[in-house]
């Protein structure tokens, strides 16, 4: 009875020298928990370019640059190029074709509004904290860029090059069609050919849908590291992502630490 006694007095005499403190979150939250899901995302400077792969980069004067057939980030007529989603799932809202934003994904103030029916010209590069992307216009002429009415270096209507080996003047070698200008036709978006069924070319598209595509295209997928962006937020809605996924993100380039939370718009 005695160690009794003695045992509440010691617990008495502790209780009065220090107070307990109680935190009011939960435990289960205060909890650092590690993700179990971890996206890398290429973060180096090549991912701001509108070309692939690399060798394609020298032929940047060419027609065949401006064609998906030799440059795989080109528009491409067979693609439909769907927007991303925003974090809540939803779809965020078409290109508008007059006023096509290049740098989407950037902020605002590196970011540069297109009229693709009057200003088009192909993506060199856009780097994030660029206001002035290269996207060779009129003043490439000075390195050989063609800038006359029409030329691959001067703003026109949106317009991509189909190859077709069918062509008159198209090398009869196989393995030089890939690089013979003659072996392309040009396609403008706002004089293809509509007179199929419906009034639609030859995709099936009517001249508005072939104007969202490809505004779509140059808003959200026109450089390599659009195009991750976009994959990503269309694979990693909440509909798509069970609740016991925790994700994680890391750059491969200049930070590789592993974060999460609030989105980021600095890479390239």
């Amino acid at each position: 009875m005695k160690s009794i006694l003695l045992f509440i007095l010691l617990i008495s005499s502790n209780s009065q020298s220090s107070t307990l403190e109680l935190s009011d979150m939960p435990l289960f939250v205060s909890t650092a928990v590690p993700a179990n899901v971890i996206i890398s995302m290429d973060d180096s400077g090549s991912m701001a370019w509108g070309f692939m792969p690399d060798l394609v980069a020298s032929s940047w004067r060419q027609v065949y640059y401006r064609s998906a057939h030799y440059n795989k980030v080109y528009y491409d007529p067979l693609t439909h190029y769907i927007p991303p989603n925003n974090s809540a799932g939803q779809r965020v809202q078409q290109a508008n074709y007059y006023a096509a934003i290049r740098g989407y994904f950037y902020a605002p103030q590196y970011q540069q509004i297109t009229n693709l029916a009057t200003e088009f010209t192909a993506i060199y590069d856009h780097y994030y904290r660029d206001s002035t992307p290269d996207l060779l216009g009129p003043e490439e002429a000075r390195y050989g860029c063609n800038a006359y009415e029409g030329g691959p270096c001067q703003p026109q209507a949106a317009y991509y090059y189909q190859f077709n080996e069918s062509l008159i003047t198209c090398s009869a070698l196989l393995e030089q069609q890939l690089t013979d200008s003659n072996c392309y036709e040009k396609v403008v978006i706002d004089q293809a050919d509509y007179t199929f069924a419906g009034g639609s070319n030859r995709y099936g598209r009517t001249l508005l849908k072939e104007q969202n595509n490809f505004a779509n295209w140059y808003q959200f997928y026109a450089i390599r590291g659009d195009v991750g962006k976009a994959a990503l937020m269309r694979a990693f809605t909440p509909d798509a992502v069970s609740s016991s996924i925790r994700l994680g993100r890391q750059g491969l380039n200049s930070n590789d630490a592993v974060s999460s939370g609030n989105a980021v718009n600095n890479l390239s």
